[in-house]
C-alpha cells in the first residue's frame, strides 16, 4: 500500500463526517499494512495518525452501546473490587508476558530491564527490551480490544491472546509512552485505545521502550510491595514472573545500582523420557538487594529443581472451542511443565502453585509447581473452563497423563522421597480455596491416581504401586525395618520412607503390631525363628505370648523351633501355661510336631502307661494321656528337663526323658504317686519276627491275637474314637466304586494276563473280583493295621500305584458293614466295628483259582444305574486294568505310545496320549511322600489325554481316578499327586509342588509338540481370564495348583505362529504384532509385509487369545496403520463379501470406536470407499459424504446417494462415521428441500439468462409436483427469475402480465410484460396485472418516453397519474410532451413541493377525551396477538396500520407520499415501512406503528433491539408532555422520532391501559 496517498485521501476528513464505509476502509487498510509498507519515520507517523482517527471514530460508535460503556470498560481494566485485576502488581506480569511473546533476532538472547523511578514527579516504570520492534499489526493490536494481536499464531507457543492484558497498565498508569523502532506514540488512561503520535525530535530506537507514567507514590508502592513479596521463602517458585516463560530466563527490576530484584531460571539440555523432556538440577534463583531507612538488606534464594516438559498440540476442534469458530488457525502448540524443588531450605511445609505462564491464585496440595495452558478468567488468576469446552477437557486429559508419567520418572530420581511430592490419596492436586477451583477437582487429578502408578521404591529395588507395597506403621520403632520385614516373610514389597510418615495417606497396607507378627511368624515358620527370638528379646518385652500362642493354633513345631523356645524361657513358660488352660478346659493342646522331632520307641510309652496306672493323676491329664495314646517324642541335644504337650504326643528332653515327663506331670499328680509296673507287650514284635514259612492259617491266627491285644491297649474309648475317625474320613456311596477300582488298579498282575476287574451288585451285597497275584502276609497285616502301609515293594522297581491297602481301604466301612476277603489262600472277614481284627471265614463255595474276591455287605442298598459317562470318567486314566465289567457294562482299554482307546459297549472313545517323564530329586520331598513305610520312586510320569471325540462340560484332574479338582482347559491330566484321606483332593505339600511344576513343564512340551498342527490354538491349554482391566490365569479350580508364572514362561516359548508362514516365534524374540481380523484376511490376498513393522502373529479367527498375547508382550497394531492397510486393499477387495464382513466388524468393535474417537481418525475412515450405495446399475462403494441418505426403495441420483442397508445396516454405518456426522433418512422434506435448493442455486448461477429462463419454464411444465412445493420461495424471488418479455428480451427484475388483454402500444410496456410463453408461469407466481403498477415498479432504464406510452398511462392504468407524475419529476417526460398532453397539473405534486412542506403536526384538543376513546376501543373490541400458522404472532383481527400512519404523516400535496418520522423526509409510500413501537406486542392497535423510510427503519430496529436504548425510549414516550403541542420529538439512542401530538398521546394512553391490565 502507498501510505502517503492513503493518508492524503483521508487525513483531512473530519471524524464526525466519516461514514461507516469509510471507517471500514480505514480499518481494513491499516490491518493489512505490513512493516515493509512503511519506510520512513514520517510514514510511521502517518500510520499512527490514521489509526488515531479511526480509534476516535470508534469511540463514538461505542457510545451507542450505552452512556456508561466506555467508563465501565475502564473500570474493568482497573485494579480493585470493580476491576478484573485484584493484584496491583498484575500489570507488571502482563507486560513481562508481552515481552516474552515478542520476536527476537536471537531467541536465546532476550533482554529485559525494568526500572522504577519514584524520586521524580511524576513517577515512571520503564521497560526496555531488545525485541525486533513493533509492526503495524502490533500497533493495531495494542490499541484495540478483542482484536487479534501479534501473539496469536498457530505455529508458536505464546501466552497472550487478545491484547487486553496490556490494558491492565491503565489500572494504575495515567499514560504510557511506547517507543519501538520508528513508532512513537502515547496512550492515555481516559482513551487507552487512541494512540497519540509523539514525534517531537524523535529518533528511531532499536528494540522497544515502554514508559509508564503515574504518581511517584504509586511507583514506590509497587516496587516496595514486590520487595516485601520476594523476601518470602516460596516466592522464587510461587511468584516468579519468568518461571514458565518461553524466552526470558533472566530479569532484573531495579531502582538503582544498589536496589534491585534479579530473577534467573536455568535452561539445560534435556534428556528425553519418551515424549517428555527432563532437566535435572535446574537452578531457580531470586537475588534481591535493598536499602531502606539507612539499613542494607539482602536476600537470596537458590532452589534446585527437576523440570519436566511435554508438548501438547491442540487441534482445530480445541482451538475453535477456545478462540471461536472464526479462528484463523487449526492448531496451537503449548507445553505442560512441572517443577519439583529438590532443596527445601526456607520452604518448610511448601506447597506449590499453578501457573498459566504467569502465577495464578490456584494453590497445589503438594510441592509441585505446574504450568498448564488453561484459558484463564478475566482476572488471570483462575481457570475459565468455558462451560468445560474441548480446550478445557483436552487440557485436563493431557494433564492427567502427564502427571502419571512424570511421577513414575521422578520416583526413579528421588527414590523413597517420592512421598514428599504426592498429595494425600484423598486430596486433589489443586487445593479448593474457593468455588472457582471446583472445575479442577477431577478424579484423575488426585493423589490416589499417582499412588496407583509404580512410584514407590521398595527394598528389593523395584518400583511398585501403593496396592502392591506395604509399610510399617509410623508408631513402630524399628532399628532395621528391612531385616524385620524379611523375617515376617510378607510376599509384598516393602517401602521405607526416609522420614516418619503415615503411609495410610497413600493407600498403602500398613504393618502394625510387629512384635506379635514376628512371634506368630516364628511359630508358623522355623526358618528364622532364632533371629526373631533375638529381636523379640529387645522389642517384645511387653508381649503376651500365651494369648498369641492360642491365636496361632493349631501349631506344628519343628525341632529347631523347640530348641529356640527352650533357649527363650518366656516362650517356654507361655507354652506350658497354654497347655494347663487347655487341659483344664478338657481340650487337647492344639500343637503337633514335625517329622524331624523323633518319636520315641513305644516301649517308653508303654512303660509310662504302666507307671501311670497306679498314679492318682488329675482326670484332665489322664484323659489327655489316653487320647494321645502315650505317644512320646524326644528332643535331641537337650540335657535339661524339657517337656511340651501336643495333641498327638508329648515331647521330652533327650537327656532326661522320664524327668521331663515328671516335671510335666507334677502339676497333675498331687500325691506324687508315679509308680508303674511295666507291662511289656510284645505282640507287634511277634508279627515282625514271624517266619515266612508260617502257613496262612497260623499267620492269620497270630495276627488276630496281636490286633486284639492292640485293641485292648487302646481301650474301648480310644478304639471307638479311632473307628469314628475312620468313618468320618471314609468314602461315601458316590466314591465307593472309585476306592474299589483304585485298590484293584494298584495291584500287581501276572505277566501275560490282561488285568481284569469284575463288579456285581445284588441287593445290599457287592462282589468284586480281579485277577491280581493275590494277598501276601504283609498285605493282610497292612489291611488290618492302624496307621500302617504295606506296599513297600515296588512293581518292577518303580512305584506306579495310586493308593494303599491300609487306611485308604478301611474307608469302605463308611458304607459297608463287613467285607469278606478271599485271596491266595486267605479267607477272612473284617467288620465295621472292629476293622483291625480279622476273623476266619469259609472259603468260596466254588473255590478260587487265582486273584482276589471281595464280598461287601453294605449298610444299605446302593444298587444304581451307572451312566456310561461316569464309567468312562472312572476308567479313563487307569494304569493297569484293561478289561472291566461293572454290572454288565463292559469296558476295554487299548493303549499305544501315542493313543488310548476306551470302548464301552458299542461306543469307542479315542484320546491322543502324551507322556511326560520327570524326576524328583528332593530327598525330603520323597521322604515326606514315603511316610508310613511307603517307598516312592523319584522317577514319575504325567499323562495327558487330548479328547478326539469325547466332549464334556468339565474335565477333572486325575490321580489315577478323578478328583474334585477341575481342569479348566480341554486336557485330561493324570499326575502323581498326594491326596487327602478321602482321596478326592490335592493337599499342599512339598511333593505336590514338584508335581505341580512338572505339570506345567508337560503342558509346554505338549504345546511345542502340537504347534505345527494346532498353531495358535496351542494356547487353549492356557486358561486365562481378562475382565474389567484385570488379568489372571487358572488352569485348575484349586488355587494352590495355579501358582505358576505363566507370563514369564510364555514369553520365551516359541509357540506363536507367524502369519501366513510355517514359522514360530516367542514374544521375547522381537516386536510381535497382533493385527485385526480384517488385516489378517487382507494378508491372504495381498502382501502387507511393508505395512507393519514387526512380526505378525497369526490370530486369524482366533481373537480369543489376544488378551493373553498382549500380557506376554505382543502389541496390537496401530489403528492408523490398520486403516492405511485397509485403504490400500479396499478398492480391490470391497466386492468380497467376507472382506466386508470382517472390515465392518473391525470398525464396529468398541475398542476400535474408542481409538477412532481418541485418535481423531474418523475422517480417515470416512475416506474409505466402503459405503455401499444403491444405484440403478447395482451397488457401488464410495467414501462417506454428506449426501448419503437411507431410503427403503429409492436409488441414488445426482443429488442423493442411497445407502444399501442390506449390506451395511444404518446403525453400523452411523457408528462407522463417528458422532460428528449423520446419515439421515431421505424424507420427503429433505428431498423437497434439496430440490428447492438446487432450483435456487440454478437461478442464482452464472448461466446465461435465457438458459435459466427456459430451465425454470421446463421445470414448471414437466416437474410441477416438486415445483409447486417451492411456490412461496419462488414467489419471493420473482425479481431474480428471468423470463422472456414481449420485447423479446430475457431479463430479471419486475415482471407483469396483461390479464385483461388490453392492447397497449407503448414501448415501455414491452419490457415489463412477459411473453405469451411465460404468461402461465408468471400467473402461477402471482405476478401483478400491468394495469395495476405504480411508478416505482418500472425498473427499466428510461431517458425518454414515447407518446404512445403516455397515452397508455393516461387511459388504461389505475395509477397512471402517479406514473406520469414520477416521469415528470425524473425529467423523462419532456416539456413538449407535458404541453401536448396537458400534464401541467401534475407538476405541482412533484418533488419541488417536498422542499417546503413541513412535518405534519396535530394538536390534542381534549386529552381526557382522547384517552377515553382509547379505553372504549379496548373495552369494546380488544385485539390480542395470537399464534397463527408457524407460531407467528399476529393480531386476532387485522389492524389498519397503513391508514393510520398515512392519516398522521401523509403528504398534504401528494396522496402517494408520506413523511418518515426519523429523518422527517418525504418519500413515496411504497418506501415507507410501518414498525411496531413495541418489541412483543400483546394487542393489535392501529396507533402503535411508526412511519419510517427504509433506511431509518433498519436503524430503528437496531436501536429497539438494544434493551437499554429501548427502555429509555419508552420512558421518554411516557414522560413527554403533549398538551399545547402539535409536534413533539422523542429521543431514541443518538436519533430522535417526530410524533404528532395526537399520535403520541394515544400511544401513552395505550401503554397506561396495558399496564393497568397487568
Amino acid at each position: 500500500m502507498d501510505i502517503k496517498e492513503f493518508y492524503k485521501q483521508y487525513a483531512k476528513i473530519d471524524i464526525g463526517d466519516l461514514s461507516s464505509n469509510q471507517k471500514k476502509i480505514i480499518k481494513d487498510t491499516l490491518k493489512t499494512c505490513l512493516a515493509e509498507d512503511l519506510h520512513t519515520v514520517e510514514e510511521h507517523r502517518m500510520f499512527v495518525e490514521l489509526l488515531q482517527m479511526f480509534r476516535m471514530a470508534s469511540l463514538e460508535d461505542m457510545s451507542l452501546m450505552g452512556d456508561g460503556f466506555i467508563s465501565t470498560l475502564r473500570s474493568l481494566l482497573s485494579v480493585g473490587e470493580d476491576g478484573i485485576y485484584s493484584n496491583s502488581q498484575r500489570f507488571i506480569y502482563e507486560l513481562i508476558q508481552n515481552v516474552d511473546d515478542c520476536e527476537y533476532d536471537n531467541p536465546e538472547d532476550c533482554q529485559l530491564d525494568i526500572q522504577f523511578k519514584y524520586h521524580t514527579s511524576p513517577g515512571e516504570i520503564i521497560f526496555t527490551y531488545n525485541e525486533k520492534g513493533f509492526s503495524p499489526q502490533n500497533v493495531m493490536g495494542i490499541t484495540g480490544i478483542a482484536e487479534k494481536m501479534k501473539n496469536v499464531s498457530p505455529d508458536k507457543i505464546e501466552i497472550g491472546e487478545k491484547g487486553i492484558g496490556f490494558k491492565s497498565v491503565f489500572g494504575i498508569a495515567d499514560k504510557v509512552l511506547i517507543e519501538s523502532g520508528s513508532f512513537s506514540f502515547e496512550l492515555y488512561r481516559d482513551n487507552f485505545t487512541v494512540p497519540v503520535p509523539k514525534y517531537d525530535s524523535y529518533k528511531p530506537i532499536k528494540g522497544t521502550r515502554l514508559t509508564l507514567e503515574m504518581d511517584a507514590s504509586a511507583v514506590k508502592k509497587v516496587y516496595r510491595s514486590m520487595v516485601q513479596q520476594y523476601v518470602k521463602g516460596d516466592a522464587a517458585l510461587n511468584q516468579n514472573p519468568i518461571l514458565f516463560l518461553n524466552k526470558l530466563t533472566h530479569l532484573k527490576m531495579y531502582f538503582d545500582g544498589f536496589r534491585y530484584i534479579e530473577f534467573d531460571v536455568e535452561r539445560k539440555s534435556p534428556e528425553m523420557i519418551g515424549d517428555i523432556a527432563f532437566e535435572n538440577n535446574v537452578i531457580v534463583s531470586v537475588d534481591m538487594k535493598d536499602y531502606e531507612n539507612g539499613i542494607d538488606k539482602a536476600y537470596s534464594s537458590i532452589i534446585e529443581c527437576k523440570r519436566y516438559t511435554q508438548p501438547v498440540v491442540y487441534g482445530e476442534r480445541e482451538c475453535k472451542s477456545r478462540y471461536g469458530e472464526d479462528a484463523a488457525f487449526t492448531e496451537r502448540r503449548h507445553n505442560l511443565i512441572a517443577l519439583f524443588p529438590m532443596s527445601f531450605d526456607g520452604l518448610k511445609d511448601y506447597k506449590g502453585l499453578m501457573y498459566s505462564f504467569l502465577p495464578t491464585q490456584i494453590q497445589m496440595t503438594a510441592p509441585i509447581v505446574l504450568h498448564v495452558p488453561f484459558k484463564l478468567d478475566g482476572s488471570r488468576q483462575f481457570v475459565d473452563p468455558q462451560d468445560e469446552n474441548r480446550w478445557f477437557t483436552f487440557t485436563i486429559e493431557n494433564l492427567e497423563k502427564f502427571l502419571k508419567k512424570i511421577y513414575v520418572h521422578l520416583a526413579s530420581e528421588v527414590k523413597q522421597d517420592i512421598v514428599t511430592y504426592i498429595p494425600n490419596r484423598h486430596n486433589f492436586f489443586f487445593k479448593k480455596t474457593n468455588e472457582k477451583i471446583q472445575c479442577l477437582l477431577r478424579n484423575g487429578l488426585k493423589g490416589d491416581d499417582i499412588c496407583r502408578e509404580k512410584v514407590f521404591f521398595t527394598t528389593d529395588e523395584t518400583y511398585e504401586s501403593a496396592d502392591n507395597i506395604v509399610a510399617f506403621a509410623d508408631t513402630e520403632n524399628l532399628e532395621n525395618p528391612a531385616e524385620v520385614f524379611a523375617l515376617l516373610g510378607d510376599e509384598s514389597k516393602l517401602f521405607i520412607p526416609n522420614y516418619i510418615i503415615n503411609m495410610q495417606w497413600y493407600n498403602v497396607r500398613i504393618i502394625s503390631n510387629v512384635p506379635a507378627l514376628l512371634f506368630k511368624k516364628g511359630l508358623k515358620d522355623e526358618t528364622n525363628f532364632s533371629e526373631i527370638a533375638k529381636i523379640l528379646d529387645v522389642i517384645g518385652k511387653e508381649l503376651k505370648y500365651e494369648k498369641l500362642i492360642e491365636e496361632c493354633c493349631p501349631l506344628q513345631l519343628t525341632r529347631n523351633q523347640l530348641l529356640v523356645i527352650n533357649a527363650h524361657r518366656p516362650m517356654y513358660t507361655a507354652l506350658n501355661n497354654y497347655r494347663e488352660q487347655r487341659l483344664k478346659d478338657r481340650k487337647l493342646p492344639d500343637i503337633s510336631f514335625t517329622t524331624d522331632v523323633v518319636p520315641m520307641d513305644k516301649k517308653f510309652g508303654n512303660e509310662v502307661h504302666e507307671l501311670t496306672l497306679s498314679a492318682d493323676l488329675e482326670p484332665e491329664f489322664e484323659e489327655y494321656l489316653n487320647v494321645i495314646g502315650f505317644k512320646f517324642y524326644v528332643l535331641t541335644g537337650i540335657k535339661q528337663e524339657f517337656a511340651i504337650a501336643g495333641k498327638d504326643g508329648i515331647i521330652v528332653a533327650e537327656g532326661s526323658p522320664m524327668g521331663s515327663f515328671g516335671s510335666l506331670t507334677a502339676k497333675y499328680d498331687p500325691r506324687r504317686v508315679f509308680v508303674a509296673a511295666l507291662q511289656i507287650r510284645q505282640a507287634s514284635d511277634k508279627l515282625n519276627d514271624a517266619d515266612e514259612s508260617m502257613n496262612d492259617i497260623e499267620y492269620l491266627k497270630l495276627l488276630r491275637s496281636v490286633r486284639v491285644s492292640l485293641k485292648n491297649a487302646f481301650g474301648n474309648k480310644m478304639y471307638n474314637n479311632y473307628i469314628r475317625i475312620i468313618n468320618q474320613a471314609g468314602t461315601d456311596k458316590n466314591r465307593f466304586l472309585n476306592e474299589l477300582l483304585q485298590n484293584a488298579d494298584d495291584c500287581r498282575y501276572p505277566e501275560g494276563e490282561t488285568p481284569a476287574f469284575d463288579l456285581r451288585i445284588s441287593g445290599n451285597t457287592i462282589t468284586v473280583a480281579y485277577n491280581e497275584l493275590g494277598f501276601t502276609k504283609q498285605n493282610v497285616r497292612a489291611i488290618t493295621a492302624i496307621g500302617e502301609s504295606t506296599k513297600k515293594l515296588l512293581l518292577d522297581g518303580k512305584d506306579n500305584s495310586i493308593g494303599e491297602k491300609g487306611v485308604g481301604f478301611k474307608s469302605v466301612f463308611g458304607v459297608a458293614e463287613s467285607v469278606e476277603i478271599h485271596s491266595n489262600g486267605f479267607d477272612f472277614v473284617l467288620c465295621d466295628k472292629t476293622p483291625t481284627v480279622p476273623d476266619k471265614c469259609d472259603a468260596l463255595e466254588n473255590g478260587q483259582a487265582s486273584g482276589t474276591t471281595l464280598v461287601f455287605k453294605m449298610k444299605s442298598d446302593i444298587s444304581q444305574a451307572l451312566k456310561e459317562d461316569k464309567i468312562l470318567r472312572l476308567c479313563l486314566c487307569l494304569r493297569n486294568l484293561k478289561r472291566i465289567n461293572i454290572q454288565g457294562k463292559k469296558v476295554q482299554i487299548f493303549d499305544t505310545d501315542t493313543e488310548r482307546t476306551v470302548s464301552i459297549g458299542d461306543k469307542t472313545y479315542h484320546f491322543e496320549k502324551f507322556t511326560y517323564d520327570f524326576e524328583i530329586t528332593d530327598e525330603e520331598a520323597i521322604e515326606e511322600r514315603s511316610i508310613n513305610q511307603r517307598v516312592v520312586s523319584s522317577e514319575q510320569s504325567i499323562y495327558c489325554y487330548i479328547p478326539k471325540d469325547y466332549k464334556t462340560e468339565r474335565y477333572s484332574l486325575y490321580v489315577g481316578l478323578p478328583t474334585v479338582v477341575e481342569c479348566n482347559v480341554p486336557l485330561i491330566i493324570d499326575a502323581p499327586f498326594e491326596l487327602t484321606t478321602s482321596r478326592d483332593n490335592v493337599i499342599e505339600c512339598c511333593w505336590n509342588e514338584y508335581v505341580r511344576d512338572a505339570i506345567y513343564e508337560a503342558i509346554f512340551e505338549l504345546m511345542e509338540f502340537k504347534k505345527d498342527d494346532a498353531r495358535i490354538d496351542v494356547l487353549r491349554y492356557v486358561k486365562f481370564t481378562s475382565q474389567n482391566g484385570t488379568f489372571s490365569y487358572g488352569n485348575f479350580s484349586e488355587p494352590y495348583l495355579n501358582r505358576f508364572d505363566w507370563t514369564s514362561n510364555l514369553k520365551n516359548a516359541k509357540v506363536l505362529p507367524v502369519l501366513n508362514v510355517n514359522e514360530f516365534v516367542a514374544s521375547n524374540d522381537g516386536y510381535c504384532l497382533i493385527v485385526p481380523e480384517v488385516i489378517a484376511y487382507i494378508s491372504k490376498k495381498m502382501d502387507i509385509a511393508n505395512d507393519f513393522n514387526g512380526v505378525i502373529v497369526d490370530t486369524y479367527k482366533k481373537t480369543q487369545y489376544v488378551p493373553l498375547l498382549e500380557i506376554i508382550g505382543c502389541h496390537r497394531s496401530g489403528t492408523r496403520e490398520d486403516l492405511d492397510c485397509i485403504m490400500e486393499a479396499t478398492d480391490e477387495m470391497i466386492k468380497d463379501e467376507k472382506f466386508r464382513e470382517v472390515l465392518y466388524a473391525y470398525l464396529l468393535l468398541p475398542a476400535t470406536q474408542q481409538k477412532l474417537q481418541t485418535q481423531r481418525l474418523y475422517e480417515k475412515v470416512k475416506r474409505l470407499p466402503i459405503f455401499p450405495i444403491r444405484t440403478r446399475s447395482g451397488v457401488e462403494y464410495v467414501p462417506y459424504s454428506k449426501d448419503i441418505y437411507t431410503h427403503d426403495n429409492k436409488v441414488s441420483d445426482n443429488d442423493f446417494k442411497i445407502l444399501e442397508t442390506k449390506i451395511l445396516k444404518y446403525e453400523s454405518a452411523q457408528a462407522i462415521i463417528g458422532p460428528n456426522d449423520r446419515i439421515n433418512e431421505l424424507s420427503q422434506e429433505v428431498y423437497e428441500a434439496r430440490y428447492q435448493n438446487n432450483l435456487i442455486a440454478y437461478i442464482r448461477s452464472n448461466r446465461e439468462v435465457k438458459e435459466k429462463a427456459f430451465y425454470i419454464l421446463n421445470e414448471y411444465k414437466n416437474n410441477l409436483t416438486n415445483f409447486r412445493r417451492c411456490h412461496i420461495t419462488l414467489k419471493g424471488m420473482i425479481s431474480e427469475i428471468p423470463m422472456e418479455f414481449i420485447s423479446g428480451s430475457y431479463q430479471t427484475g419486475n415482471k407483469f402480465i396483461n390479464k385483461k388483454g388490453v392492447i397497449l402500444s407503448g414501448e415501455v410496456i414491452k419490457d415489463l410484460v412477459v411473453s405469451d410463453a411465460f404468461v402461465s408461469l408468471a400467473s402461477y407466481l402471482e405476478c401483478t396485472d400491468i394495469l395495476e403498477i405504480h411508478y416505482d415498479d418500472i425498473d427499466v432504464q428510461l431517458e425518454t418516453i414515447s407518446d404512445a406510452d403516455i397515452e397508455d398511462f393516461q387511459n388504461e392504468f389505475t395509477f397512471g397519474m402517479e406514473i406520469l407524475e414520477g416521469l415528470i419529476r425524473d425529467g423523462i417526460i419532456s416539456d413538449e410532451q407535458i404541453e401536448k398532453f396537458n400534464l401541467q397539473y401534475l407538476i405541482s405534486a412533484s418533488d419541488d413541493d417536498d422542499e417546503y412542506e413541513d412535518f405534519p403536526g396535530r394538536e390534542v384538543v381534549n386529552l381526557q377525551k382522547l384517552r377515553k376513546h382509547v379505553r372504549d376501543m379496548f373495552k369494546n373490541s380488544p385485539n390480542p396477538y395470537v399464534e397463527k400458522r408457524r407460531v407467528v404472532h399476529e393480531p386476532q383481527s387485522p389492524v389498519n396500520k397503513e391508514a393510520y400512519t398515512t392519516a398522521m404523516y401523509g403528504s398534504e400535496y401528494s396522496e402517494h407520499k408520506c413523511f418518515c418520522q426519523m429523518c422527517q423526509k418525504i418519500v413515496p409510500k411504497t418506501y415507507i415501512e410501518r414498525n411496531d413501537v413495541q418489541k412483543q406486542p400483546k394487542y393489535g392497535w392501529d396507533q402503535m406503528y411508526l412511519s419510517l423510510c427504509l433506511n431509518c427503519s433498519k436503524d430503528y430496529i437496531l436501536l429497539r433491539n438494544n434493551n437499554a436504548v429501548w427502555e429509555k425510549f419508552i420512558t421518554s414516550i411516557l414522560e413527554t408532555d403533549v398538551e399545547g403541542e402539535e409536534t413533539v420529538w422523542v429521543p431514541i439512542g443518538n436519533k430522535e422520532l417526530a410524533f404528532t401530538a395526537i399520535h403520541l398521546a394515544e400511544i401513552q394512553a395505550i401503554f397506561e391501559l396495558e399496564k393497568e391490565e397487568k
